[in-house]
């Protein structure tokens, strides 16, 4: 099996997991998660068509999509996250900033939030903080609104930390939780859906943005 079909068998098990925590109300104002979501599909094509010009849409894959309650309602009674998952594994180690390019673009159709979740099984300690430092260190620096999550697989499925903070264990519930609470923050709202975060020359944009946003929901069957 490739690092890849790891990846993507890691994601579905994840997704299951997270369901099921949802079905049983574990997880507080998630109302629905979904995993490989294919923006590329026809469904989506209001939101790329209007700036993708090729005969092809863009190849873009959200590995894990999730809609929260929004009781601050930043836009409306919805708060949707997508999130980037890279999987490392001993001898399988990829690059410290893989994945920070796809989780950038996903802004562009209009998540409220973006995630990048770098997980790690059977890799050195001192390995797994030099890349998430390195991570760290990019985000900030170039003040990227990304909320990075670095974290560990332990053999009972328990998920330990190494960004936002260290030495922080939890189960999956605990740091879904976590994620969505980054996003109580507005730092790290999708600066595309507001015009007052954009140049003054670009304020149209956030309408395009809030646009393929509503094209999401519907898609996806948020009311």
């Amino acid at each position: 099996m490739t690092n890849t079909e790891r990846e993507q068998t890691l994601v579905k098990k994840l997704g299951h997991m997270i369901e099921e925590e949802r079905k049983q109300n574990k997880i507080y104002g998630l109302k629905l998660s979904k995993t490989h979501v294919n923006l590329a599909r026809k469904s989506y094509v209001q939101a790329w068509s209007t700036w993708w010009t090729g005969k092809l849409p863009p190849e873009l894959e959200v590995d894990l999509v999730m809609a929260f309650e929004d009781h601050s309602k930043l836009i409306d009674d919805a708060l949707l996250l997508a999130v980037e998952i890279e999987y490392f594994s001993k001898g399988k180690r990829g690059n410290f900033y893989q994945g920070l390019n796809q989780a950038q673009a996903f802004a562009i159709f209009g998540f409220d939030g973006i995630v990048l979740w770098h997980l790690f099984r059977d890799v050195e300690q001192d390995m797994i903080s030099s890349y998430a430092s390195a991570v760290k260190d990019l985000i900030e620096g170039f003040s990227l609104p990304i909320v990075y999550f670095a974290s560990e697989i332990t053999e009972d499925w328990k998920f330990r930390c190494f960004q936002p903070v260290s030495d922080t264990e939890g189960d999956l519930s605990y740091i879904i939780a976590w994620m969505r609470n980054h996003f109580n923050d507005d730092k790290y709202s999708n600066p595309l859906l507001f015009s007052q975060k954009l140049p003054v020359h670009r304020h149209e944009l956030a309408e395009r943005i809030r646009q393929r946003r509503r094209t999401l929901k519907t898609v996806l069957g948020i009311p």
